[in-house]
């Protein structure tokens, strides 16, 4: 009885409450449904995140050239290493390297490698600007996709020509050093620029110095330009490349404050080019320097007739009649005037080279119709 009492209450509910609890059964299972299904999609999701984040990472790593050679050289020769560090597909690209011709000198370069990639010179270039050595070289990647990794992009033989004590950069960034010089360019396959750091070094013929432990002095360096142009100064102390300025004429520069120096006698020497006279001009001064010392250096005033010597020519007609007077210098005519009897013709002024022969022969000719 009460089975079927039982029985019959089911059976006698509303529609809508037996709906009802198949609509909750139903939403339950689809609500444990979509749990599963977003669970699944956040594990998805931090996977995708963190694969970015390892990406991100990945590409963060900047890439960078620098110059790899010995702090100090005691033998005749040495080898300077263009090295590049995380690089990704490097098609092509340039650099120029800096260097002090009278310390050492460049013999030989060589083309390097990046992760079995070979790198092709395109064009190699030595030259000398305002007394600093440059080496500019153009380069290629052999393939299409270009170079990804690290590795070396050349390898510059050098020999010595200084002595011990000097010191030569090998610089292959900041343009502070020399006029118009640019850092170095990567490009990538896409035909973009690759941004990288460019890092300098420095090579010291001998070891290191044992007069590290004297008496220091503290020098400061000024550059006057006493010339009525604007120059490119630079300073060399005891043979060495120190910097390199740009003074306004007529005005002053300081180029170093507080320098440390040994105590004792050292050389001085700056470096410029005159574009007046289209010349390189050194000038050397030996200073003692001690405690706090100030050395001043001063360029010379040149103008485009420095090196020329002129001559202005005069012709006087001692004879009675009029006369028409020829004038060769060096054998070269130059020019005719007609000087009347007692006076005195002006032929003008001839500029001479300083090169030149030292001395010039001035020769007239003319007619004289009295003889």
């Amino acid at each position: 009885m009460g089975r079927a009492g039982g029985t019959q209450f089911y059976r006698d509910l509303p529609i809508y409450w037996i709906a009802g609890f198949r609509l909750y059964a139903d939403i339950t299972q689809m609500i444990m449904y979509r749990d599963r299904t977003l669970q699944r999609l956040a594990i998805i999701a931090l996977i995708l995140t963190l694969s970015a984040i390892f990406a991100a990472h990945a590409t963060a790593e900047e890439t960078t050239v620098y110059v790899d050679a010995p702090d100090f050289v005691s033998s005749s020769t040495f080898d300077a290493e263009i090295k590049i560090e995380n690089v990704y597909e490097l098609n092509t690209g340039e650099f120029h390297l800096l260097f002090d011709p009278n310390v050492v000198n460049v013999t030989d370069v060589t083309a390097g490698s990046i992760e079995n990639m070979s790198i092709m010179f395109t064009s190699v270039r030595c030259d000398k600007i305002q007394g600093i050595g440059i080496i500019k070289v153009l380069f290629d990647i052999s393939g299409t996709g270009g170079a990804s990794g690290s590795g070396s992009l050349a390898t510059v033989a050098f020999e010595v020509t200084g002595t011990d004590g000097n010191c030569s950069i090998l610089n292959i960034s900041n343009t502070e050093y020399v006029y118009l010089f640019y850092e170095g360019e990567l490009g990538n396959v896409s035909a973009g620029e690759i941004t990288a750091e460019w890092e300098n070094d420095i090579v010291c013929i001998g070891g290191p110095s044992s007069s590290e432990d004297g008496p220091e002095a503290k020098v400061t360096i000024f550059v006057e330009n006493r010339d009525d142009d604007d120059l490119t100064v630079y300073l060399y102390i005891d043979g060495d490349y120190e910097k390199c300025k740009e003074i306004k004429d007529e005005s002053h520069v300081e180029y170093c404050d507080g320098r440390r120096l040994t105590e004792g006698v050292h050389t001085f020497e700056i470096r410029w080019h005159d574009y007046d006279t289209d010349k390189d001009y050194v000038k050397t001064e030996e200073r003692s320097v001690s405690g706090t010392t100030a050395v001043t250096l001063r360029t010379d005033e040149h103008t485009e007739d420095d090196d020329k010597i002129s001559a202005h020519v005069y012709v006087k007609n001692l004879d009675d009649d009029d006369l028409d007077v020829y004038l060769y210098i060096d054998e070269a005519y130059k020019k005719y005037k007609s000087v009347s009897s007692g006076s005195v013709g002006d032929y003008g002024e001839y500029e001479f080279e300083k090169d030149e022969d030292a001395l010039h022969s001035f020769r007239i000719e003319w007619s004289d119709s009295g003889t």
